[in-house]
C-alpha cells in the first residue's frame, strides 16, 4: 500500500473520531480515546529552535520530544502515554496512564474528563531498570498513583477542528522525583486530527522556580506521525 493511501486512510480514521466527539458523552469518551492513540513529535519545531540557539525550554526554545500513546489492552479503558527525548524511548522522562470518564455535575462545560496516573516508586524503578520496554514490563493499574489535582477537561473548540484541554484540578502535588518538594502545575492542551499541542508549566511552590515548560509559555507543537 502506498504512503499516500496510508496517509489518506489515517486522516479518514481520525476524522471519524472527531465526528464521534460531537455526540453523547459515552461516544465522546470512545472517540477521544481513538483520537489520542498514536505517535506525535515536534521534530520541526525542535530543529528550528536549535538553529536559533534555543534548544531547551529554559532558553525559550523546545527540546525534541516524542509522545507515544498506546492502548493498555483491548479490554481496558486505560491508555499508556510515554514521553521521551531525541526519538529514543530509553530517554523517557514521563510515563502516565490516561483514562476518560464522564464529567460530574461541576464539569458540565466539558464533553469528557481525562484522569491521569503516574507510577508509584516501585513501578518507576522497574520501568527504569528495563529502560521503559513495554515488552519487559507493563505496570498494573494498582501500581499507579491517581493525580486528581491534574484532571483535564476536554471540549470541542468552536471552530470544530480540534479539542481543547484545560486543567480542572488545582495542580498542587508532590514532585515525582522529590516527594518532599511541592510543585504547582499549569496545563493546557489542544488535540486535532494531525497535531497535539502541549503547554505544561511546572513551578517549585517554595521558590517559584520554573522546573518544566517553555519560559515564554509557548506550547510544544507536535505533529501526528502515525
Amino acid at each position: 500500500m502506498s504512503t499516500v493511501i496510508l496517509g489518506v486512510l489515517l486522516v479518514w480514521l481520525v476524522a471519524l473520531a472527531v465526528d464521534g466527539l460531537q455526540t453523547n458523552g459515552l461516544n465522546q469518551m470512545a472517540a477521544m480515546r481513538r483520537l489520542f492513540v498514536g505517535t506525535f513529535d515536534n521534530k520541526e519545531q525542535a530543529a528550528d529552535a536549535a538553529e536559533k540557539g534555543t534548544s531547551t525550554a529554559w532558553e525559550g526554545g523546545h527540546e525534541f520530544i516524542t509522545v507515544r500513546v498506546d492502548e493498555y489492552g483491548p479490554a481496558s479503558p486505560v491508555l499508556v502515554a510515554t514521553y521521551f527525548l531525541d526519538g529514543d524511548p530509553k530517554k523517557t522522562f514521563r510515563y502516565r496512564f490516561y483514562e476518560f470518564r464522564e464529567p460530574c455535575d461541576t464539569e458540565q462545560d466539558f464533553g469528557t474528563v481525562m484522569s491521569i496516573s503516574r507510577p508509584l516508586k516501585p513501578a518507576m524503578d522497574r520501568l527504569r531498570a528495563c529502560e521503559f520496554d513495554r515488552g519487559s514490563y507493563l505496570p498494573l493499574p494498582t501500581e499507579m498513583e491517581y493525580l486528581p489535582a491534574c484532571d483535564i477537561g476536554w471540549r470541542q473548540d468552536p471552530s470544530g477542528e480540534c479539542f481543547t484541554g484545560k486543567l480542572l484540578g488545582d495542580g498542587n502535588l508532590a514532585s515525582e522525583t522529590d516527594p518532599t518538594r511541592r510543585i504547582q502545575v499549569y496545563d493546557s492542551l489542544q488535540l486535532g486530527q494531525t497535531s497535539l499541542l502541549i503547554n505544561d508549566r511546572v513551578y517549585d511552590q517554595a521558590t517559584g522556580e520554573q522546573l518544566i515548560g517553555n519560559i515564554h509559555g509557548t506550547p510544544y507543537k507536535l505533529q501526528r506521525r502515525c
